[in-house]
């Protein structure tokens, strides 16, 4: 199975397509409605679920592709494949119920185009305009899904990871953070929405707004993603070796990612139903890149096979357990 996204050909890109077709489908069956604490933006979309499908597909395998991508031209796995593209969407229909449009869909979007300017300021070492697009990207990510609030430890740690920065870069860093609540800040003024806008940003800071009812399927999906990352983690030696400094700087800082992200989750005692897809960015990188680093053919056929039985048994365990007579 694992054959099929193994090389960086656009026929593999199909392959991603049609694998993820069937739980789409299932997500636009169990996806429910945005939740009060939610802006009006995501409620409206919502509320047709054929035009949430449409903009929920379309952004999640964007995301996936331009993930995957990255994850090539800069050569941070063994060889180039669509292993990231698939394991990110699996990852992110591996629980039901969640909301088809939320906070994280976008919120994910500008964390990539945040990590794409860390591994430009690496390369380009002249110039602050990486260090202001960076800290913007993580922070307008803050304002979008307010959850995020890690990520501001994380815009500063990667740099710190990336390169050392003078005074004047600390500087740019800062208005790269405050750039995106002073710019949305002031619309929501001139509107007379302010007010609200920050009741919103207040009601989600770091929080969790809405839980998961844990039943059989749901601690079957904990466990095997679970697994899957524990055996990443444990194997980290494994995915930096044979790389270049500048590989290895790109690894960690995509462990930070992990870290500070897996951070939000140790800060709160429930379990968010948006926010999965928050934790689903990093760890399809690193069970990516796990298997790229696995010597052993079988084994990672195996573990791939773990995550096609989750994400099967997540959207449609109920199904198969009823046909089953169970």
């Amino acid at each position: 199975m694992l054959q099929f996204f193994r090389n960086n050909q656009l026929h593999t890109a199909f392959f991603v397509i049609i694998a993820s077709l069937p739980f789409l489908w299932a997500a636009l069956n169990s996806s429910e409605i945005a939740t009060a604490n939610d802006l009006k933006f995501f409620i409206a979309i919502n509320q047709n679920k054929s035009i949430a499908l449409a903009v929920f597909s379309t952004l999640l395998l964007s995301q996936a592709f331009w993930l995957n991508n990255l994850i090539n031209y800069y050569r941070i796995g063994k060889k180039t494949s669509f292993y990231t593209a698939i394991i990110f969407v699996f990852l992110s229909l591996s629980f039901k119920d969640t909301q088809l449009i939320g906070p994280s869909l976008f919120s994910n979007f500008l964390v990539i185009a945040a990590v794409y300017q860390y591994f430009k300021a690496y390369d380009d070492k002249n110039t602050v305009k990486e260090i202001f697009n960076a800290a913007f990207f993580c922070s307008l990510a803050i304002v979008v899904n307010p959850q995020c609030f890690p990520y501001l430890l994380f815009t500063i740690a990667a740099w710190l990871k990336v390169r050392t920065f003078t005074i004047k870069e600390f500087v740019i860093l800062l208005f790269g953070i405050t750039a995106p609540f002073y710019l949305i800040g002031t619309y929501m003024y001139l509107n007379g929405s302010l007010l609200s806008w920050f009741s919103y940003l207040v009601a989600n800071f770091g929080r969790i707004s809405s839980t998961i009812e844990p039943d059989l399927f749901f601690w079957i999906t904990v466990s095997g993603i679970g697994f899957l990352g524990l055996i990443s983690i444990l194997n980290y030696g494994a995915i930096k070796a044979k790389t270049n400094i500048r590989e290895q700087k790109y690894i960690d800082l995509l462990f930070m990612l992990l870290f500070f992200t897996g951070l939000f989750w140790l800060m709160n005692s429930k379990i968010d139903k948006d926010s999965i897809r928050m934790l689903a960015l990093p760890l399809s990188i690193f069970i990516s890149l796990n298997l790229q680093a696995t010597k052993n053919q079988k084994l990672c056929e195996l573990q791939f096979y773990i995550l096609i039985i989750v994400v099967i048994l997540a959207n449609f365990g109920e199904q198969i357990f009823k046909l089953l007579g169970f």
